[in-house]
């Protein structure tokens, strides 16, 4: 299957950014990271895991990853 990630926050030329990921599994998790602090308390992200840790990406804000098999149907929406 494909994973592809696509940025919420353009790079710094402008443009959106996206990453494509082949995977065999995936996990999805909630994520609290201690050491960036919102008004609430520590952020919170998704966190997505990539074939048991190879790839460890957290998705935050309006982040979204696409699940796709391997014709390209997107089988599931990730976001935070």
């Amino acid at each position: 299957m494909f994973i592809r990630i696509q940025w919420a926050m353009p790079n710094s030329d402008g443009f959106n950014m996206t990453h494509t990921y082949q995977c065999g599994d995936y996990f999805v998790g909630p994520y609290k990271d201690p050491t960036t602090c919102g008004p609430n308390g520590p952020s919170t992200y998704t966190h997505l895991i990539l074939d048991g840790g190879k790839h460890d990406i957290r998705l935050g804000g309006d982040d979204k990853a696409y699940v796709m098999n391997d014709n390209g149907k997107t089988i599931d929406t990730i976001q935070n």
